[in-house]
């Protein structure tokens, strides 16, 4: 998320620089006010991408996410997937119900196997509550950033910052 250049005034529409600090983004709560205005000012300069004809711009490029969703999704994962290839990132969607966890892998051993296939963005949706934090502290190297999509019954950052921005 980058906003305007160092020292030159913002363009007309333009997110301000401020600087993004967060590795790991688990939940809002513990988000500032800045922070969330930043989040939502960036949301809102990507409805011009939306109105284009081609509707990418180069944030990610190089860059690979994995969506990594163990429990079923249909908008959740189709909005990460649709999200990062607008971005111009390559990615990857894991689905626990086609995979090695369907035999018996466990959740740190599989967050574990991505891992070391090196993705810059690891996003992830488990049923239980905890389940990103435990994978973040047990499984990740530190240059991986994770986004946490929330769980089933808890809260979901995603949807609480699209409520945000929706008018009225």
């Amino acid at each position: 998320m980058e906003g305007c250049a160092a020292g030159a005034p913002p363009r007309e529409g333009e997110v301000t620089s401020m600087e993004w600090r967060r590795k790991h983004v688990l939940g809002l709560a513990d988000f500032s006010a800045e922070e969330i205005e930043f989040v939502i000012d960036t949301a809102r300069s990507m409805e011009d991408v939306l109105t284009r004809d081609i509707k990418k711009v180069p944030a990610l490029r190089g860059k690979t996410v994995v969506n990594l969703f163990f429990e079923a999704s249909t908008r959740t994962r189709t909005s990460f997937e649709i999200a990062g290839k607008r971005l111009s990132a390559d990615v990857v969607n894991f689905s626990s119900a086609v995979s090695s966890v369907a035999k018996g892998e466990t959740l740190l051993d599989t967050a574990k196997n991505i891992n070391a296939m090196m993705p810059s963005i690891i996003v992830m949706r488990h049923p239980a509550s905890g389940a990103a934090q435990l994978t973040r502290r047990s499984a990740l190297r530190r240059s991986t950033l994770s986004r946490r999509l929330g769980s089933s019954g808890s809260r979901r950052p995603s949807r609480c910052a699209r409520r945000f921005s929706s008018p009225g």
